[in-house]
């Protein structure tokens, strides 16, 4: 083989670089030289780089001065300038030349938006940074509004047929609510303080003053208590709060609280955990509670604290009493939207004393939760019959309404309805809410009543002749299962009026919904 290579594309046999025109391109030929070496190289068949020939040798480059190279480098750097510069003002120009043509740039002008170049100071951004409260930031806010409840109450035991009384204490909590110019109003749960001869409170500060009842209702386990700041020192009122109640109705499953209370006795301590569960139904002494659930440990003494959201509001009512102990981190509370009615009802309400209470005039008793689920009974206190010429007679109220509330707060038993009637003064108008069948279906009615005095309502026949007022207590508000007329008719029809009367009554009344 002929060692000159002939390429028909411009290279000669002397690998000499030439520029030949093929398919419409201008190809460049390089021959072996080695550019990073600046030296001749030969290569072998598999080495041999293409657009090179084994023969051909280039002559070397001469070295270009130091000089030379940075005239053409400065040159180079002038005219790219130039070039760049053209092409954004050129460009630019083009641009604003279509734009002219196809709008009004006046108008465009007019409202440009001026840019700030200001740097944007970090500090500024990092403070407008929202950062959720600590346990710690919660625990100072809210700490000054708990105080710590100590209760005495006469304990009577009996042995060998003897009866001894002795004196025992019991702890607690509560919250402060309310402050006036006169008094300081403290929620707290009514076991703590049910009972109880003297009611001694501590506040943050360790100062302890004695508190008296305001009122109570037992059946939702809530009561206040008032103290008179007269009895308060100067830095006592300095250093205590009113808690912040917040909406325990909009706080969300697993979201993070705080109970604060007086574990055992010992002062005001603290717990973590989580809104486990909500609207939990718990049965506490044959009454059905809407509780809280949580896992933040509620230990002896957190009864009547608080339960706290992260914002350092009080969402709930600690209850010790309702917290299961069979097993780990199921605690409740009573939320705090559903004790607000009855707190403010339990303030402004007018103190009654013993004599002063007033009557409704009903015999009744409980909705079952039976009833409820089989025949869609409302849950309340049924009336079985109604004293002619009392309170509740002249008022409108019949047999067979269901009343469910009492001045718009909840009852659902008889034992409710009596402690709430009773709560109020004679002579006082309050309204009842009942549900009355009609046509089949309840609809709710507000009825107004004038509660009588416990002396006309000895004056009615409920069915026991000379009754002390104890007994027509009793009367009013338990099952009339004998002669509920009180005048010793047959009201059922079968020569008697004993309990078999009364549960015929029922069974009557029940199965109509089943027609």
């Amino acid at each position: 083989m002929d060692n000159n290579y002939n390429n028909n594309n411009g290279l000669n046999s002397m690998g000499n670089e030439t520029n030949s025109q093929h398919d419409g391109y201008v190809q460049q030929n390089y021959s072996n030289y080695d550019y990073n070496q600046g030296v001749e190289q030969d290569f072998g068949y598999n080495q041999m780089p293409m657009g090179s020939q084994p023969d051909g040798q280039k002559p070397p480059k001469k070295k270009m001065t130091f000089t030379k190279k940075m005239i053409i480098a400065a040159t180079a750097a002038c005219c790219s300038g130039v070039l760049i510069g053209g092409a954004y003002l050129g460009g630019k120009s083009a641009i604003s030349y279509v734009l002219s043509k196809q709008f009004d740039t006046s108008a465009l002008e007019e409202n440009a938006i001026e840019v700030n170049e200001t740097p944007i100071d970090q500090t500024a951004v990092l403070e407008t940074v929202s950062t959720e409260n600590t346990v710690a930031d919660v625990v100072k806010e809210a700490m000054p509004s708990i105080v710590s409840i100590t209760s005495t109450i006469e304990q009577e035991y009996n042995y060998f047929g003897q009866s001894y009384s002795e004196e025992a204490e019991g702890s607690g909590s509560g919250i402060i609510v309310k402050e006036t110019d006169k008094e300081l109003y403290i929620l707290t749960n009514y076991h703590v303080i049910e009972g109880a001869k003297t009611i001694m409170v501590t506040f943050c500060d360790e100062n302890m003053v004695e508190a008296t009842v305001k009122g109570y209702d037992s059946t939702a386990d809530l009561a206040v208590i008032i103290i008179n700041k007269s009895d308060l020192k100067e830095e006592t009122l300095s250093a205590i709060s009113v808690a912040k109640l917040g909406d325990s109705d909009a706080i969300p499953v697993g979201d993070q609280v705080v109970a604060i209370g007086n574990a055992l006795g010992y002062g005001q301590s603290v717990t973590v955990g989580y809104v486990s569960a909500k609207d939990r139904e718990i049965d506490v002494e044959g009454t059905t509670m809407t509780l809280i659930q949580t896992d933040a440990a509620i230990n002896p003494g957190n009864s009547g604290g608080a339960l706290i959201n992260m914002d350092g509001e009080v969402i709930g009512i600690n209850s010790l009493k309702l917290s299961v102990t069979e097993v780990e981190g199921m605690c409740y509370a009573i939320p705090i939207s559903s004790a607000i009615p009855i707190m403010n009802e339990l303030i402004t309400k007018e103190q009654v004393d013993e004599g002063e209470e007033g009557y409704l005039g009903i015999t009744g008793e409980d909705v079952t939760e039976e009833q409820n689920a089989s025949y869609g009974v409302p849950m309340g206190a049924l009336v079985v019959s109604v004293a002619e010429g009392g309170a509740a007679s002249k008022a409108g109220i019949l047999s067979g309404d269901i009343i469910t509330a009492v001045n718009g707060i909840e009852v659902k038993s008889m034992a409710a309805l009596k402690e709430k009637t009773t709560s109020y003064k004679a002579g006082s108008t309050i309204t009842f809410t009942v549900m009355r069948n009609l046509n089949g279906t309840y609809e709710a009615q507000e009825i107004n009543v004038t509660l009588m005095s416990a002396t006309e309502f000895n004056q009615l026949n409920l069915g026991q002749d000379n009754a002390t007022e104890e007994d027509n207590n009793t009367e009013q508000y338990q099952n009339p299962y004998q002669d509920p007329n009180g005048d010793g008719s047959d009201q059922y029809g079968n020569g008697s009026d004993d309990f078999e009367d009364f549960y015929n009554y029922f069974e009557e009344y029940f199965n109509q919904f089943n027609r």
